[in-house]
């Protein structure tokens, strides 16, 4: 028998894990970055802006082809370029460890 406090945290704690789920990825160059500023551009832009109808102070993570992975905050938000500010650099793992054969 579930009590109202456990179910209450149960549903907490999936909502908050569904919103990070759907946090944006875009692969963008190393050039893309530069210290802690983040700009896109061209089509990626576009996809942000007008079709995600991402916001300033919305979060994406963006990934470079070094290995890099980053949570940003958005503060400029243009159909031809969208400017950010890195807030949190994340452990990228890259494929699984785990070979899976499925018959």
């Amino acid at each position: 028998k579930w009590g109202g406090a456990a179910l209450s945290r149960i549903q907490v704690h999936s909502e908050a894990s569904q919103r990070r789920s759907l946090i944006h990825r875009f692969f963008v160059s190393p050039e893309s970055i530069s210290g802690d500023a983040v700009e896109i551009t061209g089509a990626q832009a576009h996809q942000i802006t007008q079709v995600l109808r991402r916001r300033s102070g919305d979060n994406i993570i963006v990934l470079d082809d070094t290995g890099g992975k980053f949570l940003i905050e958005l503060s400029d938000v243009r159909s031809d370029l969208v400017s950010g500010q890195v807030i949190e650099r994340l452990a990228e793992t890259g494929e699984p460890s785990v070979c899976i054969t499925l018959y």
